[in-house]
Parts: structure tokens; C-alpha cells; sequence
């Protein structure tokens, strides 16, 4: 509701930097950048340049996990999510390939870690939610998918694929752009110090508008764990999943992004500018803190499912 009617609140940002965030978060989609890299310059106070490394930190640890599995929401509190043992594959598909653990689950995704035959880890993605009309349809979008080919963006392998079901394979995420943020913030910082914050979204920013221009699609689900972190490179994970599978099936992608989908998609509608509305959520939480929407992600404890519309509790804040 808030995003649909709501103004945000930006008075924690940066003075310059409001009526910028202002202009992207404009409800009607005509008011925003004309693309995502004329925002973010427009943040930076340059014209465009290329983009230099930028080192941080990373761990070297990998995330572990159990039958339970906890499972940190985007910016909620932790949540616990019960699994249930590892799936099983369509015979032939990764038979060499040995589940780890559980690495996570949403409404139509769930993951885990695998290793393969020389002992490397990777993840194996399960897609699920979408159903066309004609077999033809998924065999051009799977083969839409193969064809995203770019450095910044996370190669998914599609290993299998049915109605209803697509399974792909994806290396281990080091760091998340969100995972810097909670590094940032353990040192006593608002969040991501600027300038490095917005050298990593003119990365994404670049990336997204070249990938809309030479193929048409956004991401519309971008949120900071969609923003992957490589010994400082920037790469975009999941990209093209939203609008090839799940905007044709009917899902509702305001809901399954909540805290960082823009108003239009509520509505089921996608504009050019859809990513960039979330970009500019993301900035400003990442930058300050402070989401600029305050609560709007996280329904209260006892809430009436019927508030959601219909949508089960769980499926609006995950």
C-alpha cells in the first residue's frame, strides 16, 4: 500500500541525493530516469565512466545449514524455514552430483548446495510456479534464458526443464551486497559508505540497461541478495527469471519482491523503468540504513491474512 499511495520518507538521505531518489520512486513510471544508468550518474554528480575494483573484505567461510535451516529474510528478523529431505532429480539429470545442504527458500524457489564429481560446490536451483499453455513456449523460453550471455551476470545452467519446473545450476554466492551492508553495520556505519555504493550500482545499472536494450528484459525482482559481490566485481544473479517464467503464468511479482517492487507491479504491469525503482530502494537503504517505506515489509504479529488480499502471510514479506 504504501509503495501504490505511500510517500517515502528520505529525509535520511543526503540532502542532494532526495530529489534524485524522489524522481526514480515516482509512482507514475514516465516520471523516473529515462534508464537506470541516467540515475545512478546523476548520484555519482559525472557523466558515465567506466567502472574501476573496487577490493572489500570477503569471508571465506560458506554459508552452513541443517534440516533446519535459518534463513535471514531482507532485513527481517531471522526466520526458520523446516526442510525436507534433499529432492530428487528427473533420472539422468546431475547423476554425479551429491546434495550438501539447504541453502534457502522462497515461495517458488528453493535451493541447495551440491557437490559434483571432483568435489566442487555449486548451487542447484528449483524453480517452480509457471505453467504455459504450449510445450513450444518453454523450450523458447529456456532457450531465451541460455542466450543471456554477460560477465556481470550470474550464468544459470538450465539441467532440466518441465512444466511447472525448471532446474539450474549456478556457482557458490560469496557475498551479497546485503551481506556488505550487515559488514558495514557491524562496524558502527549507517551502511555502505557512498562512494563504494555507488560504484556497485553503476555496475548493475550498466549491466541492466544493456541487457534490456540487447534482449528487452528487466530483472523485476531485483533486491540487494540479487547483487552478488566477487572480490569487489558486481554480478546479478537470477536476472530474466521474473519476466520469462513467472510475469506470463500470472504470479503476482509485487508480492514475491514487496519491499523493493515498484507500485506498478502491484498491478501486475511492467514498465521499462521497474528495475530502476528498485535500485533506488535499495541506494537508500543500503546507503542510510533505513528502508524508505519503513515497515512496509514485515506484517504484524496476529495480522488478518485478508489485509494481503487473499495472499497467505508469508508469500507478502518473503
Amino acid at each position: 500500500m504504501q509503495h501504490t499511495q505511500g510517500e517515502p520518507d528520505l529525509s535520511s538521505l543526503p540532502i542532494s541525493d532526495r530529489p534524485l531518489i524522489a524522481r526514480a520512486l515516482s509512482k507514475k513510471p514516465e516520471d523516473r530516469f529515462a534508464s537506470c544508468t541516467d540515475l545512478v550518474q546523476a548520484l555519482a554528480g559525472e557523466p558515465g565512466r567506466p567502472r574501476t575494483k573496487t577490493e572489500i573484505a570477503l569471508p571465506t567461510a560458506a554459508p552452513t545449514g541443517s534440516s533446519e535451516e535459518t534463513v535471514r529474510g531482507l532485513g527481517e528478523k531471522t526466520k526458520h524455514v523446516r526442510f525436507s529431505k534433499a529432492p530428487r532429480l528427473p533420472e539422468g539429470v546431475l547423476p554425479n552430483y551429491l546434495f550438501v545442504e539447504p541453502m534457502g527458500k522462497r515461495p517458488l524457489v528453493e535451493l541447495w548446495k551440491v557437490q559434483n564429481g571432483q568435489g566442487e560446490d555449486q548451487i542447484i536451483k528449483f524453480l517452480f510456479g509457471f505453467v504455459f499453455p504450449e510445450g513450444v513456449k518453454l523450450k523458447e523460453t529456456v532457450a531465451q534464458l541460455r542466450s543471456f550471455h554477460h560477465p556481470a551476470v550470474v550464468q544459470e545452467e538450465v539441467v532440466h526443464a518441465e512444466q511447472g519446473r525448471l532446474i539450474t545450476l549456478s556457482p557458490i554466492v560469496r557475498e551479497t551486497l546485503r551481506d556488505r551492508f550487515q559488514q558495514c553495520r557491524s562496524r558502527k556505519l549507517p551502511g555502505i559508505i557512498r562512494g563504494e555504493l555507488v560504484d556497485y550500482l553503476r555496475a548493475a545499472a550498466e549491466v541492466l540497461d544493456y541487457m534490456y536494450t540487447q534482449h528487452g528484459v528487466q530483472h523485476l525482482g531485483l533486491n540487494p541478495r540479487q547483487l552478488i559481490l566477487d572480490h569487489g566485481w558486481l554480478q546479478i544473479t537470477e536476472f530474466g527469471l521474473a519476466q520469462l517464467l513467472w510475469h506470463p503464468a500470472g504470479q503476482d511479482l509485487g508480492q514475491k519482491n514487496a519491499k523493493y517492487a515498484p507500485p506498478e507491479l502491484f498491478n501486475r504491469q511492467v514498465h521499462r523503468s521497474c528495475d530502476q525503482y528498485s535500485l533506488a530502494l535499495i541506494y537508500a537503504e543500503m546507503l542510510t540504513g533505513e528502508h524508505p517505506f519503513k515497515g512496509q515489509s514485515s506484517p504484524r504479529t496476529g495480522a488478518n491474512p485478508a489485509y494481503l488480499v487473499g495472499k497467505p502471510v508469508y508469500s507478502a514479506w518473503r
